[in-house]
């Protein structure tokens, strides 16, 4: 049997540099990485050190933009997004790809003023009880949903379909079953499946389940049988698939692992946590804030 995938999206990757470990031998670092071993039990802040620091009269200018353009200039292959300003005098809030880290400034430092990273830490507001990594990476995590191409992906509507949901599954994954599970227990919702076999990545046989899905006259009926754990039929010889765009996809937006659910807001969860009461808690919120209340 023959499938033809289309792939017309490129996408390169380039994985950030190996990391080294060293803490920096400053009293405001080292205060942050007791703080957070001891309150919260998290991998602590790691301070990383390209280069040794250099003595110099002179210093660099500190804000948003000069602190985003020297950071990819000195380290063009990290993938950075975008900087920040956090409450702490010279400590910078770095998006790199969809995560969060944070660097210490030393202006006088003209060499390489961007040379100590936090990374793997949460920045924690005591006063206010607030983790502002974790608000800040959800930001960072969020998509814009009305730029997926819902050509490529399975639509389900129940009810109304008031509520949408976006899907990133792949047929053999056992997670991915245990939470078509719970979406099954779901009414007046809309659910776009885009199926990502990404054991494909590496062996494009493994293809094949998938397609055979997606070439069925009833994919929704196809993909609903294929999860539940039932034998497949013959499909069509020729059906053209969207899954290796879907692997595409998946890279552009981050996607670390399958299932990966976005709701109507851009928000994403990642794996099976929800249960049926905590879809609805969610779509209730999200109404909420579409009617302005």
């Amino acid at each position: 049997m023959k499938y033809t995938h289309t792939y017309t999206h490129k996408h390169t990757y380039t994985p950030m540099t190996k990391l080294i470990d060293e803490h920096a031998p400053n009293t405001l670092l080292h205060s942050m990485l007791v703080f957070s071993l001891l309150v919260f039990g998290y991998s602590s802040f790691t301070a990383y050190a390209q280069a040794k620091p250099v003595a110099n009269t002179a210093s660099v200018s500190v804000n948003d933009v000069s602190v985003l353009e020297g950071l990819k200039a000195q380290y063009p292959d990290f993938g950075i997004k975008s900087v920040k300003r956090t409450k702490m005098e010279n400590v910078y809030e770095v998006r790199i790809r969809d995560r969060i880290a944070y660097v210490f400034v030393q202006p006088q430092h003209t060499s390489n003023p961007y040379r100590y990273f936090f990374l793997g830490g949460h920045l924690v507001d005591l006063e206010r009880r607030i983790n502002l990594t974790t608000q800040a990476r959800e930001a960072a995590q969020r998509i814009d949903v009305k730029t997926l191409p819902l050509e490529n992906a399975i639509t389900e509507k129940r009810g109304k379909g008031e509520n949408v949901l976006y899907v990133f599954s792949d047929v053999d994954c056992g997670h991915c079953r245990r939470l078509h599970e719970t979406l099954s227990q779901l009414t007046n919702v809309t659910i776009h499946t885009f199926m990502v076999p990404m054991a494909a990545r590496y062996d494009t046989k493994r293809l094949e389940k998938s397609a055979l899905v997606w070439c069925d006259k009833n994919r929704v009926k196809a993909y609903d049988s294929v999860m539940r754990g039932e034998v497949q039929k013959p499909g069509i010889a020729g059906c053209e698939t969207p899954l290796l765009n879907n692997l595409a996809l998946a890279e552009v937006i981050y996607l670390k692992g399958t299932p990966t659910v976005f709701f109507e807001d851009g928000s994403r969860i990642v794996g099976n946590q929800l249960k049926r009461e905590g879809f609805e808690e969610r779509f209730a919120a999200i109404q909420k804030l579409k009617k302005g209340q």
